[in-house]
């Protein structure tokens, strides 16, 4: 689920489910959001789901190191 975290907002899921997340931000982040809004919509579901989890435990790991690899995040 992609949420402009500027906005009031609220997520729920009445089955049991794993939430991978993080917050970005940047000089480019709004766009960027705009971009995949446009492009693939609010909810990623279904089949997507395993083609994006490695990209989130990829980037939920460079978050982790220390220090943070910016770079690669932001790849």
């Amino acid at each position: 689920m992609l949420i402009d975290c500027h906005a009031l907002h609220r997520y729920a899921c009445n089955q049991t489910v794993d939430f991978l997340w993080f917050h970005f931000h940047g000089n480019s982040s709004r766009q960027y959001a705009a971009y995949l809004y446009e492009r693939f919509g609010t909810v990623f579901a279904g089949e997507q789901i395993p083609l994006l989890r490695p990209y989130f435990e990829s980037i939920l790991s460079y978050a982790q190191q220390v220090p943070p690899q910016e770079h690669r995040i932001s790849l």
